[in-house]
């Protein structure tokens, strides 16, 4: 076990709530205050818990255990390395706003495959529609452990997308043939192209949309949350996104929703901090329109 000192004002159990891709999430499992996410790859096993006790415990829970400090794996899979930062150059009005956003820290897909089959399962329906097929699709592909008597999934290695699955497979599962065309694609190209997926992390922003447009089934709305929350580089903003721009309406307290247009001239003042910010924003506005809901319930 490994205890990481969490940042000053960090809330657990929204990041971690966040995290989840809604209650039938297969692959993260968590409470308040625990959370377990199971890693099934072609070279390492293991079973990862993160207790928040004012301190994070973080262990491996069964035998095996990956070459890298744990330490280094929570807080990049958590997002702990970019939090907190200045709110500086935020304005006053958006401040308060998301003064509860934040505390959330952005979490990162282990993997640009599963940054990229996640976000596309996620074009254009609904999320609760999505968010079945995400579970359908690690049911399918994915393999699992067994700890203590529970069973723990863990999200498709692109090799096991490769040996298994076909287009037709896929659209069993309730996913579109140009979505299973690209997730064929997808795990394609990240078995040959190691090298520019590296390079994406790299790249000038309009470069790296440029490359990753031109994967089939990728629109710049994808490519620009797969680099945020795929690659982590939060210098993207999203900012054709409908939630998005909610959301950066109620921040600023417009009487319309704004252009993407608009945004990305608001977001021109947050700098290489942009994504995060946007991202902590539209967790506020999320949390406001819960909070809405069950008062009105």
């Amino acid at each position: 076990m490994a205890l990481l000192i969490a940042p000053q004002n960090f809330d657990f159990a929204s990041s971690v709530y966040f995290m989840c891709r809604g209650a039938c999430d297969p692959v993260n499992i968590v409470t308040p205050d625990v959370w377990r996410r199971a890693f099934i790859e072609p070279d390492q096993t293991f079973l990862l818990e993160v207790k928040n006790q004012g301190e994070l415990e973080c262990s491996f829970l069964n035998d095996s255990s990956p070459d890298r400090p744990i330490n280094k794996i929570v807080s990049r899979l958590l997002g702990l390395h970019d939090f907190p930062k200045t709110t500086s150059y935020i304005p006053k009005l958006l401040r308060a706003r998301m003064r509860q956003g934040r505390k959330i820290a952005m979490p990162t897909y282990p993997t640009f495959f599963e940054a990229a089959v996640q976000i596309l399962l996620g074009q254009q329906i609904s999320v609760l529609a999505a968010n079945a097929v995400r579970a359908r699709f690690v049911h399918t592909f994915g393999n699992s452990l067994v700890f203590d008597g529970k069973r723990y999934w863990a999200y498709p290695h692109y090799s096991d997308v490769i040996a298994k699955a076909e287009a037709s497979s896929l659209q069993k599962l309730g996913i579109s043939r140009v979505k299973a065309q690209a997730i064929l694609g997808l795990a394609r190209f990240c078995e040959n192209s190691a090298d520019q997926i590296d390079a994406f992390e790299r790249q000038p922003i309009e470069t790296a949309l440029e490359k990753m447009t031109q994967l089939y089934g990728i629109g710049r709305w994808s490519a620009e949350w797969i680099l945020l929350r795929g690659l982590r580089r939060l210098d993207v903003v999203p900012a054709g996104d409908l939630v998005v721009r909610k959301a950066v309406a109620w921040g600023f307290g417009l009487a319309t929703m704004p252009l993407e247009e608009e945004v990305r001239h608001l977001a021109a003042d947050w700098g290489r901090l942009g994504g995060l910010v946007t991202y902590q924003l539209l967790c506020a506005y999320n949390l406001y329109q819960q909070n809405k809901e069950e008062k009105n319930a």
